[in-house]
């Protein structure tokens, strides 16, 4: 997977009418041909952290975004 993705896909989660204000990206392991990735989405606040884990439970990624509402 290329690592972008990790970016766009965490940025899908978010409700329509926010935006990512800030973004932090940990990339702890490359995710390989064949590998199931799981994604889990906490919300506290205003902040979204994304983890992808792969079939062994093992962290691949991890995006934290901040959100504010979109302005006109």
């Amino acid at each position: 997977v290329n690592n972008t993705f990790y970016v766009q896909w965490a940025e899908s989660i978010i409700p329509a009418d926010l935006c990512a204000a800030k973004l932090k990206v940990d990339y702890r392991q490359a995710a390989l041909k064949g590998d199931t990735i799981h994604v889990f989405c906490d919300i506290q606040d205003d902040l979204y952290r994304v983890k992808y884990v792969n079939q062994n439970d093992v962290l691949i990624a991890m995006v934290d975004m901040l959100c504010v509402q979109k302005t006109v």
